[in-house]
């Protein structure tokens, strides 16, 4: 845990083999099946910039639900040249282009989901959009932060991370 610009405090991740993770069981108001609004946001500070499209190459975790087996998950990638989302229960995942967080400097980033419309909004600013379908797959046993959590495919993120929550039932932007 380090000081942060922010104001408070962040956790730091090596890239490497630091994360963090805490049971699904405690992640309340999303459950297995469920569908629907929510947001997931954070503040990130890279020290090492993502490589490849971020999924399957070179990406940077945010968060992932998983078992662990590469079954019941979802990630939340940044990857160099814009976003990858999986929800593996349906099979779905897209990547999306847009401008990801620079390196070295606070961002702000937030998934919002509205229905089956995923927006990443990066300082305030839309800066991706796509359609997901599927639900949400807590089938998982933990929800990982900082890495993936599947084995064969680490995307450990270098950096820092602070105030990483994720609200259910609501999308918290809607708008720039």
């Amino acid at each position: 845990v380090c000081s942060s610009d922010l104001g408070g405090f962040s956790n730091y991740f090596n890239g490497s083999s630091d994360y963090m993770y805490v049971p699904v069981a405690a992640i309340t108001g999303l459950t297995s099946g469920s569908s629907g609004d929510y947001t997931i946001e954070c503040w990130v500070y890279l020290t090492v910039a993502p490589t490849g499209n971020g999924y399957n190459n070179g990406g940077k975790t945010i968060i992932t639900t998983t078992n662990g087996v590469n079954t019941n998950y979802q990630t939340y990638i940044i990857g160099s040249t814009g976003y990858t989302f999986n929800r593996r229960d349906a099979a779905s995942y897209v990547t999306l282009s847009g401008t990801t967080p620079t390196a070295n400097t606070w961002n702000h980033i937030a998934f919002v989901n509205v229905g089956t419309t995923m927006n990443v909004y990066l300082n305030g600013t839309s800066v991706a959009t796509g359609s997901l379908s599927g639900s949400w797959n807590t089938g998982g046993s933990n929800a990982y932060i900082a890495y993936s959590g599947l084995s064969g495919y680490a995307y450990y993120l270098t950096g820092y991370i602070s105030n990483l929550r994720l609200v259910a039932g609501t999308a918290v932007y809607t708008s720039n």
